[in-house]
C-alpha cells in the first residue's frame, strides 16, 4: 500500500500542474526566432509549391542594418520574385518606374531578371501600384478605353523591354473611397483584366494582389469573374489591425472569433467567392505592426491583463531599420528580442500568433513557428502557395537573430526558409505515404485538374507546436484517466 501511495503522489502533482494549461489563451514564454529546420531542405528545389518573394526596392536606400542590396537576394528560396516600386503616370496613364537610376543604371532590373537564368523555377514579375499609388489613377484609367489601352501597351512594352515574366497588378483598392476609389471600379477592373489577358496571351503571368479584408474586398472584386482572367490571387492576409485602431491587437492572426478578421476568414472569403484554390497565394507579413499603449500594463495579475493585448493605444511607433512607417521589420524585431532584455514575448494560443511588449511599446508579428502554422493551413487548403511580404525585412544577412546560427555559421532568411522547409516536409510526407510509387503525381498536376468548387479539406489541422493547447488538454485528460485507474488499483 505504501508503494502505491508513493506512485500515486507524483501522478497527482503532475496532473495538477498540467491541468491549468488547458484553455489558457495567452502565455508569456520565450519564442524561437531563428530557423530551426534542416537547412539543406529549405529551398524551392525540394518542393513544387509557389513561393512569392516580394521585394521593396526602396529598401536599398535604408541605412545600416536595414539596407538591402542586390547581392542580398537568394533566388534559391523563391519561385516568383516581384519587384515593387512602379506606379502609373496620372497624365499619360503609362507605367512609371519611380527609381530609374536604381532599376537601370544600378542594374537592378538586369540583376534580378538574370537570376532566372540560374534558377529555372524562378519567374520575375513587375508590380504596379501599391499603397502609395492608391486607387484614384487606377479608377480613372480603368473607366476609359483609351486610357486602359495606353496602360496595357506600356505594360507590355516594359515587360518585353526588360524581360519580365509577368505583371502583379497591385490596385489598392478598387471601389475604396479611402484611397480614391469609385463605385464603378468593380466592373471596370474586369475590363482592365480582360484587356491585359488578351494582350498577354497565355505566356505571360497576370497576377492580382487583393485585400484580405472582406469589407474592403466585397465591393471591389467579382471574384468568380476575375478568376477567369488571372493566373494568381495574392491575398494580403494581414494589416487587420494597426495604429489606426483604438486597441492593441494582432494584425495577422491565423484564426479568430467569428466575425473577426483572420487568415482563415480571408482565404475562405475568396474560396466562397469562386476563386480556385490552386490560384490562391497566401500572403504572410515579414514585419510587425506597432502600437503605443496609453498606459503601462500592471506588473502583476492575469497574463491577459499584463500582456497589453486589447489595451487602449495612443498611436504606433517607428522602428529604426524601417523608419518610414509605423511598423518593425522582422529583422529588427528579432534583434530586439534575442539581443536585448527589454522585450517580453507572448503567444496567443487561440489566434496562433506571437506578440511582444516593452513597457508601453507593443508589437504584433509572425515568428517561424506561426509562419509554419500558416503554411500548414495553406497546404491543408490546397492553395497554390505562400507569399513573403517582403523579403527585405526578413533577417536577410543572418545577423539579427542571435539564435539564427547553425554550427557557428550564419543562417539567412529564417522566415523564408521556414516556408520552404514546411513545403518540403509535406512533399516528403506525400512521397513516403505512396512509397515513391510511379503513380505519384505532384501537387501542381493535381491542382490543374481540381474541381472548380474545391474548398479546404474538413480535416485541416492547425497547430502552433510551441504551445499546442490541444496537446496540453489531451495530456491533462489522459493523465486524469491514468490517475483514475491508479486510484482504483490502489484502493481495490
Amino acid at each position: 500500500m505504501a508503494f502505491k501511495v508513493r506512485l500515486l503522489l507524483p501522478l497527482c502533482i503532475v496532473t495538477i500542474l498540467l491541468y491549468p494549461i488547458k484553455g489558457t489563451r495567452i502565455m508569456q514564454l520565450p519564442i524561437e526566432m531563428g530557423f530551426k529546420g534542416d537547412i539543406s531542405k529549405s529551398t524551392v528545389e525540394h518542393h513544387n509549391k509557389t513561393v512569392v518573394c516580394m521585394l521593396d526596392s526602396w529598401a536599398h536606400w535604408r541605412d545600416n542594418e536595414g539596407k538591402f542590396s542586390l547581392s542580398d537576394i537568394d533566388a534559391s528560396l523563391c519561385t516568383q520574385l516581384v519587384y515593387r516600386n512602379v506606379d502609373v503616370d496620372d497624365k499619360t496613364f503609362e507605367i512609371n518606374i519611380r527609381d530609374p537610376d536604381l532599376a537601370e543604371s544600378a542594374g537592378w532590373f538586369k540583376g534580378i531578371i538574370g537570376h532566372s537564368n540560374n534558377y529555372p523555377k524562378l519567374k520575375v514579375l513587375l508590380s504596379v501600384g501599391g499603397w502609395n499609388e492608391g486607387s484614384k489613377t487606377f479608377s480613372e484609367l480603368a473607366d476609359d478605353y483609351r486610357k486602359r489601352t495606353a496602360f496595357v501597351q506600356s505594360v507590355v512594352g516594359t515587360l518585353q523591354k526588360y524581360g519580365f515574366h509577368g505583371l502583379d497588378l497591385a490596385w489598392e483598392y478598387p471601389a475604396w473611397s479611402l484611397t480614391g476609389g469609385s463605385a464603378k471600379d468593380k466592373k471596370n477592373l474586369l475590363l482592365l483584366l480582360r484587356e491585359l489577358r488578351d494582350a498577354f496571351g497565355n505566356s505571360t503571368l497576370l497576377v492580382l494582389t487583393v485585400s484580405g479584408d472582406r469589407y474592403v474586398a466585397e465591393p471591389a472584386y467579382d471574384i468568380k469573374a476575375i478568376d477567369k482572367f488571372v493566373d494568381q490571387f495574392n491575398v494580403r492576409a494581414f494589416d487587420f489591425a494597426g495604429a489606426w485602431n483604438e486597441l492593441a491587437n494582432h494584425h495577422a492572426p491565423l484564426k479568430d472569433k467569428e466575425g473577426h478578421r483572420s487568415v482563415q476568414e480571408a482565404i475562405q472569403f475568396y474560396l466562397d467567392g469562386g476563386a480556385k484554390p490552386e490560384k490562391i497565394v497566401l500572403g504572410i507579413p515579414f514585419y510587425g505592426r506597432t502600437f503605443l499603449l496609453k498606459e503601462d500594463p500592471p506588473l502583476q495579475g492575469d497574463v491577459m491583463n499584463t500582456s497589453g493585448l486589447g489595451k487602449p493605444i495612443r498611436s504606433g511607433f517607428k522602428g529604426n531599420w524601417v523608419p518610414d512607417t509605423l511598423l518593425g521589420g522582422y529583422h529588427e524585431i528579432c534583434h530586439n528580442i534575442t539581443k536585448t532584455t527589454d522585450w517580453l514575448t507572448y503567444v496567443d494560443n487561440f489566434c496562433m500568433v506571437p506578440f511582444a511588449r516593452s513597457g508601453r511599446h507593443w508589437i504584433s508579428f509572425d515568428s517561424p513557428e506561426s509562419v509554419a502554422s500558416k503554411v500548414e493551413f495553406a497546404i491543408g487548403s490546397r492553395l497554390k502557395g505562400v507569399l513573403a511580404w517582403t523579403i527585405d525585412t526578413d533577417d536577410f544577412k543572418g545577423t539579427a537573430c542571435q539564435a539564427n546560427e547553425e554550427g557557428g555559421a550564419k543562417v539567412t532568411y529564417p522566415l523564408l526558409r521556414t516556408i520552404n522547409y514546411e513545403f518540403t516536409k509535406e512533399m516528403e510526407k506525400a512521397r513516403d505515404a505512396l512509397g515513391n510509387h510511379p503513380a505519384y503525381r505532384d501537387e501542381n498536376q493535381h491542382d490543374n485538374n481540381a474541381n472548380e468548387n474545391s474548398s479546404p479539406r474538413p480535416d485541416t489541422k492547425l497547430t502552433l507546436t510551441v504551445v499546442n493547447t490541444s496537446t496540453c488538454k489531451s495530456a491533462s485528460l489522459n493523465l486524469f484517466g491514468i490517475l483514475f485507474i491508479v486510484i482504483l488499483t490502489t484502493f481495490s
